[in-house]
């Protein structure tokens, strides 16, 4: 595995895209992310064995092959914008 594989940089995917909160039902699912410790929307974020990750974050602790791993409904849950279109590449092939 390439380092170039594994990297995913804050100028090619910007800031975390904001949980969207319709109702006020929606703070339920509000958790914090174990690496960076922003609130993320669960049903939007991975959930691993000690907590939840944003999918960038998961690649930056575990990379792009643990994130292939992974069962189909926790991949289902990556956007584009989450993870960038290099990860997105991979998780398709």
């Amino acid at each position: 595995m390439t380092t170039s594989d594994t990297r995913t940089s804050k100028q090619d995917l910007g800031p975390l895209p904001s949980p969207r909160l319709r109702t006020a039902h929606d703070v339920r699912h509000l958790v914090g992310c174990c690496v960076c410790q922003k609130v993320g929307d669960d049903r939007a974020m991975i959930a691993g064995v000690d907590g939840h990750y944003h999918g960038r974050c998961y690649i930056k602790r575990w990379g792009v092959a643990q994130l292939r791993q992974l069962p189909k409904e926790q991949q289902n849950k990556l956007t584009l914008g989450d993870i960038g279109p290099s990860a997105m590449r991979t998780l398709l092939r």
